[in-house]
């Protein structure tokens, strides 16, 4: 779905994981650069929400972010950014990092 509030279903989804690997997703209202190792996490430090699940035995994972239907809500900016337990990870050999989206929510 769009990144429209009162979206109850706004997925984001990750492929080329390790199988059946815990995978989140990090939503953060501001934009950030956390340096682990070789991985710089985008979406600001601590995230205001994760969302988490497993990927399936293909490596993929899709993750749901409902929208409140809020008016303020319109126009705000939020930072995403998944990852997935990997041990040979960029994340100090445990977490492979997607790169952050930057997502302006409509209304």
């Amino acid at each position: 779905g769009a990144p429209i509030i009162g979206n109850s279903a706004l997925q984001f989804a990750m492929g080329s994981l390790r199988p059946s690997s815990m995978v989140f997703v990090g939503v953060s209202p501001q934009v950030g650069s956390t340096a682990f190792g070789s991985c710089v996490v985008r979406a600001s430090l601590p995230f205001a929400l994760v969302l988490s699940g497993m990927s399936n035995a293909m490596g993929d994972a899709a993750l749901d972010l409902a929208i409140p239907f809020d008016p303020v809500l319109s126009g705000k900016k939020i930072w995403v950014q998944g990852g997935a337990a990997d041990p040979l990870g960029s994340l100090l050999g445990i977490v492979s990092m997607t790169a952050a989206l930057e997502i302006t929510l409509g209304g």
